[in-house]
């Protein structure tokens, strides 16, 4: 089943969500820990969230069944970091 906010979710969650997936179906392929460090880094400027504050959800992934929910996890703890 497709969720019906696909197309709210941002390209560079998408891109974070692949790259995660293909390294966990492809363990050891060269580079691409440094292409996953990298969009991590835009993924937690998109949301405007610290590296530490993502990890709450980037380190579980396994908790999302797609990047339409991590992207809600995200925006969550976006909410959560910036309120006063």
């Amino acid at each position: 089943m497709i969720e019906s906010n696909t197309q709210n979710v941002p390209k560079i969650a998408w891109e974070y969500w692949g790259i995660v997936t293909f390294c966990m179906n492809n363990p050891g392929m060269y580079g691409m820990d440094e292409r996953r460090t990298d969009c991590h880094v835009r993924l937690c400027q998109y949301y405007k969230i610290s590296a530490k504050n993502s990890r709450n959800v980037t380190d579980h992934l396994d908790k999302y069944k797609n990047a339409v929910q991590m992207h809600e996890a995200l925006k969550e703890a976006s909410h959560d970091t910036n309120k006063i």
